[in-house]
Order: C-alpha cells, then sequence, then structure tokens
C-alpha cells in the first residue's frame, strides 16, 4: 500500500498518520491490498478551484474525493476484491498497486469545522480522510442505510487509530499503550518457516509440506495479543530463480525486508550451514538498524546436543545478531523465548488488522493452497513444482448450506497430467477427498470441490499466467 502525499502548503501534520488512516479503512473494509492512494493537503482557495473545475461550484468544501474505480449501478460493498481484480483496473505501471483515487482536504476548512464541533484538529482531518476513504471504496450515504453503515464503518477505522468521541464529543485518550509491527520470518527452503508462523498464530496461516519451496507467496500471519499485534511475513525460501516465478518469489522476499520491524531467519538445526546460509546473513547484515534474529529450528530432532552448541557458536560470529534462539516449530520449545524477545522491539502503534483476523489472504487464495499443498503432498518426488491452482468459480447454494468451488490445477507437461489424474482418476479424488475437508474447516460449511487439470506449458514464465494465478510483483 502507498499513500502519496503532498502537502504543498507545509501544513504540520505527520504523513506516517495519515497512512495508517488509509490503511485503517481499508482494513475495517475488510481488504489490505496492494493499492494506491493520492492526498493532496491545501486550502480554502485550492479546494475552491478544484470545486469550480470538476464541479462547477465556486465554493470551497472541506474534503473532495475522486474514485477511478467503476463500481457499477449493482455494486455491493463486498465485491471491492472482484473490482480489483477486473483486467481493465487502473494500476500504477512501477508498482502493479491499485489506483483507489484520489482526496483533497482543505486544512482551513478541517480547522474552523474541528473548532466549530469542539473537538481536536487531529479527529476532524481524520474523520475526513476516513470518510473520503469510504467514498474511493464504493460506499455513499445518499440512503438512510447506506448512511448508517458508512458511519459505523468511520468511526471503526478512527478507533483503529486511537481517534474515538465520549457523549460530549471530546476526545478520549489511550490509557494504555497499544504495540504493533511487522516480524519477516526468512530463510532457505524448508527450514520450516511456515511451521514456524502456523504454530505461533494458533491458526493454519501457510501451507507446509516436506517439499521445499511451497511458499510462493509474502503470507501475513497476526499474532492477537490483549496490548500488541504482531504481524509475521511468512516468505517464500530463498533461491536462485530460474524463471518468472523464481524472479517473484525473490523479489517477495526483498519487499518484506523493506517494510519490517524485525527479522527472524531461520535455519535448520539438524542440516549443515552452506553457501545460501552464509549468503543470508551477508544479506541481513546489510540492513542498518534492523534487529535480526537467528533462529536455530528443528531441535528436536538433534540427540546431540553438542551438535547445536557448534552451530550457535558458528552464529555467534555474526555480530549485527541481537539473539541466537533454538527452537521447536513442531513441539513449541523455545517459542515463549523468543516471542519476549520480539515484544521488546515492536513499537508503539495501532492495529493493523481487526481483532478477529488471523491472515491477509483472501479465501480464494487460501482455497487455492490448501489444493496446492494436498496436490504436493501426496505426489511427492514425481511432479517438481510447476502446478499452480486457480478458483475459477465459488458460489453459495441459496440457503447457505453448500459452497460450489471449481478449480483448475495447472501443470506444465502433457506427462505430468497423467500423474496428477492417477489410475482411473484415483490420485485426483484422493487430493479432492484431503482439500475438502480442510475448506470445509475454513468457511465452516459444506463444499462441492470439483477440480479440473489442465496443460499450460510455461506458466510459470508467463507475466498473465502468474498474474491469473494470484502472484503479482508487489503482492
Amino acid at each position: 500500500m502507498t499513500v502519496l502525499t503532498e502537502n504543498p502548503k507545509g501544513y504540520p501534520v505527520d504523513e506516517k498518520w495519515l497512512e495508517e488512516l488509509v490503511r485503517a479503512a481499508l482494513t475495517v473494509h475488510g481488504a489490505i491490498p496492494d493499492a494506491q492512494v493520492s492526498l493532496t493537503l491545501t486550502d480554502d482557495e485550492g479546494i475552491r478551484e478544484l470545486n469550480r473545475e470538476f464541479r462547477g461550484v465556486d465554493a470551497s468544501t472541506d474534503v473532495l474525493s475522486f474514485p477511478l474505480l467503476d463500481y457499477g449501478e449493482d455494486y455491493d460493498e463486498e465485491d471491492t476484491d472482484e473490482v480489483w481484480e477486473e483486467d481493465d483496473v487502473d494500476r500504477d505501471p512501477e508498482t502493479g498497486e491499485v489506483l483507489l483515487g484520489d482526496i483533497v482536504l482543505s486544512m482551513e476548512t478541517a480547522e474552523r469545522q474541528a473548532e466549530e464541533f469542539g473537538h481536536g484538529l487531529q479527529r476532524e482531518v481524520g474523520y475526513l480522510i476516513v470518510h473520503s476513504m469510504m467514498h474511493l471504496l464504493g460506499y455513499d450515504h445518499e440512503e438512510e442505510e447506506d448512511k448508517r453503515i458508512m458511519r459505523d464503518m468511520e468511526e471503526k477505522a478512527l478507533s483503529l487509530v486511537g481517534l474515538t468521541r465520549d457523549e460530549d464529543g471530546a476526545e478520549e485518550e489511550e490509557e494504555e499503550p497499544y504495540y504493533s509491527g511487522f516480524v519477516a520470518v526468512v530463510g532457505r527452503p524448508n527450514v520450516g518457516k511456515s511451521t514456524l508462523i502456523n504454530r505461533i498464530v494458533g491458526e493454519k496461516v501457510s501451507i507446509v509440506s516436506a517439499k521445499p519451496q511451497t511458499t510462493r507467496n509474502a503470507i501475513r500471519g497476526v499474532l492477537q495479543e490483549e496490548d500488541c499485534q504482531i504481524v509475521f511475513v511468512d516468505t517464500p525460501g530463498l533461491i536462485k530463480a530460474r524463471n518468472r516465478l523464481g524472479d517473484y518469489m525473490v523479489s517477495s522476499v526483498g519487499h518484506a525486508l523493506e517494510e519490517t520491524d524485525a527479522v527472524l531467519a531461520l535455519f535448520d538445526a539438524t542440516a549443515p550451514f552452506g553457501g545460501g546460509d552464509k549468503a543470508l546473513l551477508e544479506l541481513l547484515g546489510r540492513q542498518k538498524d534492523l534487529p535480526v534474529y537467528a533462529v536455530l529450528n528443528k531441535i528436536d530432532r538433534i540427540p546431540d546436543k553438542a551438535q547445536l552448541l557448534e552451530k550457535i557458536a558458528f552464529l555467534g560470529e555474526y555480530p549485527f545478531l541481537k539473539a541466537i534462539l533454538p527452537v521447536s516449530a513442531s513441539t513449541g520449545e523455545g517459542l515463549d523465548e523468543l516471542l519476549e524477545e520480539i515484544h521488546t522491539v515492536i513499537p508503539e502503534g495501532p492495529p493493523y488488522f481487526p481483532e478477529d483476523m488471523y491472515t491477509d489472504q483472501t479465501e480464494r487464495t487460501m482455497i487455492a493452497e490448501i489444493i496446492r499443498e494436498k496436490a504436493l503432498r501426496n505426489l511427492g518426488e514425481e511432479i517438481p513444482h510447476g502446478i499452480g491452482v486457480e478458483i475459477v468459480r465459488m458460489k453459495t447454494r441459496p440457503g447457505g448450506h453448500i459452497t460450489d468451488i471449481h478449480a483448475d490445477l495447472y501443470v506444465e507437461k502433457a506427462s505430468h497430467k497423467g500423474i496428477v489424474l492417477g489410475k482411473g482418476g484415483s490420485m485426483l479424488r484422493l487430493i479432492g477427498s484431503q482439500a475438502r475437508e480442510d475448506i470445509e474447516e475454513l468457511i465452516q460449511g459444506h463444499v462441492n470441490l470439483q477440480i479440473w487439470v489442465r496443460v499450460k506449458e510455461g506458466w510459470r514464465d508467463s507475466p498473465a499466467a502468474l498474474k491469473a494465478l494470484g502472484y503479482t510483483e508487489d503482492e
């Protein structure tokens, strides 16, 4: 997410706080998209000129919203994700972010209104920006019911950044500090990153397979605590890119390091340190002022603790490491100590996600990943990583008891199709049966799952295929 702020008059407003307002609006809407919003702070005359040019009104107003997405007459707010996924949606050519639109705010009017309503300028500016964000997301207040829904969403968003009002209209101050931040989990393939995050969060966020390079996106898992929210970013295993999919996987690791408060560098305690591990340590050593923790995973599989001490001694040669933490993601051993360390570097800030949310992955993405997980587990080494899954249809039948899900499972070679199908379709039925159980647990309902195996040669090098399967450069 990017907020492009223009403040030519130099008003004393924290741009980070403005970004938090935009993120809060997206969060209560139920989406954390790859979105871009333009925000301009101006004076009465500046907004008057825009009113004359675009609305034919010679007057100054508090705020103007210019949505770029076409929601259509039959739009429902819950359909925003589908609107973003349409091919004709405007995107930033460099980042691929969806261009939601522009917000222009008159600081002079905001100051007058804050005094008139008897609350602070921060509350007024926060409300106007969140109000405009709701318009960019397709909400309006022409009908009473629509107005009620929009006002409720606005207050929820404002509460996420600590802007609430008591009955007299005065601003409330938070009694206890709240902490929130991002932690990137990086490492070579198959060191247990997904298992670690699933164990910490307490929910299944990432798929787990004995086959390396299982994770392809930077997936966020959210640890919810009473006074703290920690967002763990599960990155793909660091590999040497051999195709566009590999480029995307490596790129997603780089993006995760740019937007994080700490890093957990995972290493397999049962395996010798290799060139890839040393390259990772060198990469992390160049990240200035970023707390990095070395995590030795799978200690439950080491019978000889002397072997563990040797690895700790090796990592001790890298002085930038804040701590070396032996853990077992499978059993939970050492995770309390790991979390205690992380809490020391998480800054104060508002929650990024609602309190009942444990991942930013959409339901469709999680369902596709469940199917891919079952395929990887059952096919073993028979097929390499040329497997992708696209959910082409997902619709709940009237009454809400059964959801029909149609999925395409892509392979790169015609010979792989027969392996996935199995004798008389037995392998595909097994994959579908196992996936259906997990999907029903995820959506809490009955599922009619239909999977078709399709050959798409070279899909891992096709930008169009990667986009269709959910892999975009700025995921």
